[in-house]
């Protein structure tokens, strides 16, 4: 068990005085993608010290041990299409890897399948007085740096991937000075005791950018079949354009980060602006991903033709307004 916390304290005591400190890097942003769009953080550092989790803010977007921050990607498709990972800051590579496969490490074998290789394809920096960044899960064969290259801020250094201990597409950075983790949300000292710290590494637009969120839409679609979770995350669900004679016609949703007691809302409008189709569901237990939809099965009966709408909307504590509301639209010809 990490005690990310306890450390945190410890190097806090031992890190010197504030000229030593003052070396601290500031990182951009690791990964090309718009947070909140086409990307999200689903997981931070644990800094509970015992057997629970607690994230800086003093939530529970991570898990027991963490010690990285996790930012997502939609699924399979979009790894498979390419997102780039970037050096957060300037730096050396001190180390890489690049040869295990983009799978989810449940498929082969479990933990013991990848023991000692849990970061998958990964890149290690060097940022100078102890300073150190991982970047893990990378895509195989996309490493482009080797050791004792120098990299510049923003240089890609590789692709978003699925490798080693990961079990959904995913890109996980971690920083360390002198081998103990620092949570760059945070940086070395706390100023509150939830939320970011006085002095976090992040620069300003990547920690705006970076804004502490829980609950997300992150893929939603129709389908002109009963839909399925994997086909989800393997990206081979969303349609666009059906025929007038379909199976069925389903709208569907993927929600990172779900709490008990969170209500999520489909509804799918026919052309004429008539609801076809309505479906609430009521979340029992605080989860990482929720896979929801609904629709229809039309049998011999064609639709009729034009453009069909669906919005899917997440409410939280207990309120009238949605937290997110995601739209999607198909064609029936």
């Amino acid at each position: 068990m990490l005690r990310t916390a306890l450390l945190i304290v410890v190097f806090l005591l031992a890190a010197g005085s504030p000229a030593e400190t003052a070396e601290q890097p500031e990182l951009s942003m690791p990964i090309d993608c718009d947070p909140g769009e086409t990307c999200w953080i689903v997981n931070y550092i644990d800094h509970d010290p015992g057997e629970g989790a607690r994230d800086y803010a003093c939530g529970n977007v991570t898990y027991d041990g963490h010690n990285g921050a996790d930012i997502a990607i939609e699924n399979n498709a979009v790894m498979r299409r390419g997102v780039a990972v970037l050096a957060a800051a300037p730096g050396v590579v001190i180390g890489y890897r690049d040869r295990m496969e983009d799978i989810d490490y449940h498929k082969i074998g479990g933990r013991k399948a990848i023991k000692g290789d849990e970061c998958g394809n990964s890149v290690l920096i060097d940022h100078g007085g102890g300073w150190e960044s991982k970047y893990c899960h990378l895509r195989l064969g996309s490493v482009t740096v080797r050791n004792g290259d120098k990299v510049k801020r923003a240089q890609k250094i590789g692709l978003v991937g699925h490798s080693g201990l990961s079990s959904f597409t995913h890109l996980h950075i971690s920083v360390r000075r002198q081998d103990l983790p620092v949570d760059p949300f945070i940086g070395l000292e706390r100023s509150q005791e939830c939320g970011p710290g006085a002095s976090p590494l992040w620069d300003k637009p990547s920690l705006d950018r970076l804004a502490y969120r829980t609950g997300s839409i992150y893929s939603a679609g129709f389908a002109g079949r009963d839909p399925e979770m994997e086909m989800m995350v393997e990206g081979d669900l969303a349609r666009t354009v059906l025929p007038r004679l379909t199976p069925a016609l389903m709208f569907w949703a993927g929600v990172f980060r779900v709490k008990a007691g969170d209500r999520i809302n489909l509804k799918i409008f026919a052309p004429d602006g008539t609801l076809l189709k309505e479906k609430t569901s009521t979340v029992n237990e605080d989860r990482f991903r929720r896979f929801v939809f609904t629709g229809v099965h039309p049998g011999k009966q064609p639709l009729a033709v034009g453009e069909y709408k669906g919005e899917v909307r997440l409410f939280r504590d207990d309120a009238d307004h949605p937290q997110q509301i995601v739209k999607r639209s198909l064609t029936v010809r």
